[in-house]
């Protein structure tokens, strides 16, 4: 969305526009953060950036006993960490059988050094890793990490919390409790969840803050945000209601009454449908200074809310 030269869209009147910041800029500016609500778009031009080294990157695999001793490092690395360096904390269960509980650190570093590698991510070493997966790799392969955990075939949904704030490690062991039972391959229904998964998110957000707040429909990029995707991946569509209900019973467990509704953002990972409007309120995802404008360009391009799926605008 940062990087998005133009584009081109068919409007709900079947009109097809050329956007950019020189072209119809007020329809450009929607449909960076908003453009479901105002067409269908069959082009994109995008910024690319030459990409000239390896990267090193991949993951460190740690028994459940050191839950709380990733998470307290995670918020060590957090407090120096640099622009050219991710990190995700992951829960799952190890293939092939998936009875084994293990904390998954995936780590990546924009460049293939090995020794620089190891010293970024000292914290981590030193918790002694059961499974190191690391390696040097091409920028492209290591956007495929997470394929293996996630391949296709079967039944996916995922529900995302957003704080201002580090993730409180009460809430970690909750939604590790709460994982750890709907997960459980002794039970009937545990098996068929046993491919379930929990993301923290640490990465470095100093890109996002380049671009003004104006510039995009998101209110929050000049802000610090951590976030925690709930994934849900099953088979039998019998169970669809329970891993729904699991999803949306293990995101409220990271809030209370200070941070209910901290921050709110639309990204790939969102509730059933009909739980949509009731987490992802219009205000919060587009900005309450957004709303009137994009209101106004919904007047002007889709009056009729041809569009309305998702999280939309309602005039």
């Amino acid at each position: 969305m940062d990087n998005l030269v133009a584009a081109t869209i068919v409007l709900a009147d079947g009109s097809v526009k050329q956007l950019s910041t020189t072209s119809n800029p007020d329809l450009f500016w929607a449909i960076r953060g908003c453009g479901y609500n105002f067409g269908v778009v069959h082009e994109f031009v995008i910024k690319a950036f030459e990409q000239p080294n390896d990267v090193y990157a991949g993951m460190l695999i740690f028994p459940e006993e050191k839950l709380e001793q990733v998470f307290e490092k995670a918020r060590e690395w957090d407090a120096t960490k640099q622009q050219d360096e991710v990190v995700y904390v992951s829960f799952g269960r190890m293939s092939p059988d998936y009875h084994q509980p293990i904390v998954g650190v995936m780590l990546w570093l924009n460049s293939p050094s090995s020794e620089e590698f190891q010293n970024r991510f000292k914290v981590f070493y030193s918790l002694e890793p059961i499974i190191d997966t690391t390696r040097a790799m091409s920028y492209p392969e290591s956007n495929s990490i997470y394929n293996e955990y996630i391949p296709y075939g079967d039944r996916k949904i995922s529900v995302s919390a957003h704080f201002k704030h580090h993730v409180k490690i009460s809430s970690v062991k909750k939604a590790w409790k709460s994982f750890l039972d709907f997960t459980d391959p002794t039970n009937e229904l545990g098996k068929k969840f046993v491919r379930c998964t929990s993301r923290y998110d640490f990465y470095n957000r100093e890109g996002m803050r380049e671009y003004k707040n104006d510039e995009t429909v998101c209110p929050t990029r000049d802000q610090k945000i951590y976030s925690v995707t709930i994934d849900a991946r099953w088979t039998d569509d019998k169970v669809d209601k329970e891993a729904i209900k699991w999803l949306n019973q293990t995101r409220e467990l990271f809030f209370d009454e200070t941070t209910k509704d901290d921050v709110s953002i639309m990204n790939d990972c969102a509730p059933a449908v009909e739980d949509m409007e009731k987490l992802c309120n219009p205000e919060k995802v587009y900005g309450k200074e957004n709303m009137e404008k994009l209101k106004e360009l919904k007047r002007k391009y889709d009056p009729t809310c041809f569009f309305n799926k998702w999280i939309p605008i309602k005039i």
